[in-house]
């Protein structure tokens, strides 16, 4: 990383020019806690193929194929997952970011908590949740902040709290004639996110509430050693306590 820039704007490495960028550099894979007993040494690399990568959206503005790996975008969560009903898990929308590009890529996480089930709320059949944007940035005093919330969002169409209501899910996409095509039906109330994808949730039953996500996509689809996520899957501090504080998920 000393002789590669990690900007993709910068194409010199003094005065030699250099094609590649670095985009990620696992140090944690490279130090001792990661060293085994071999008497032999190899080097496992690989790059980040933003050629073959594929984005695109159906007519309604949801999307039908995504690879991770197509030039710069948006960020957006796996699908937010219902509990298991009748041994049946329900996919129900997605998080996307309003702005693109790799900031936003790492810069906000979603928070999902105060769970009600549906029959537990007075006059409704549905459920209700609270949905969070969080600050994203490890060893920063501003880590986990609360930058936007919504209290007692529901998936009850009829409420004024229905949740893509409440955050908003308009976005426009852009053709290479030019062309402005407007997705979505609720003005976007967020300064930061839409929630999309959702166009089934309204056909399940009653009584789901999210519960869970579906798989995370890598974003270097190759053979390489690249390092698996890590998942919280124990609400306890590092004393072995229980902490509502802490949240189940990636």
């Amino acid at each position: 990383e000393n002789v590669l820039s990690s900007d993709p704007q910068v194409q010199k490495s003094g005065t030699t020019t250099v094609p590649v960028y670095l985009y990620k550099n696992f140090k944690y894979y490279q130090s001792s806690n990661d060293f085994s007993g071999a008497s032999t040494a190899s080097l496992v690399s690989g790059s980040l193929d933003l050629q073959t990568g594929v984005q695109s959206f159906a007519e309604n503005g949801e999307a039908n194929t995504w690879t991770g790996n197509n030039s710069y975008s948006v960020a957006r969560t796996p699908y937010i997952q219902s509990q298991l009903i009748s041994g049946a898990r329900y996919s129900l929308f997605r998080i996307y970011t309003l702005s693109h590009g790799e900031k936003v890529n790492s810069d906000y996480k979603i928070a999902i908590s105060n769970i009600k089930a549906a029959g537990s709320i007075a006059g409704s059949d549905y459920g209700s949740f609270t949905l969070q944007v969080r600050k994203h940035a490890p060893g920063d005093p501003e880590n986990d902040n609360v930058l936007e919330q919504w209290d007692k969002i529901t998936f009850d169409p009829t409420s004024p709290n229905y949740f893509a209501r409440a955050i908003g899910d308009r976005w426009v996409s852009i053709d290479s004639n030019g062309k402005l095509t407007y997705h979505g039906d609720w003005n976007n109330r967020s300064n930061l996110i839409r929630v999309g994808d959702y166009s089934e949730v309204e056909t399940y039953p009653m009584t789901v509430v999210p519960m869970g996500f579906n798989k995370v996509y890598n974003p270097c689809p190759t053979t390489t050693a690249v390092p698996s996520a890590s998942f919280v899957t124990a609400q306890t501090n590092a004393s072995d306590d229980f902490d509502s504080g802490i949240y189940y998920g990636f």
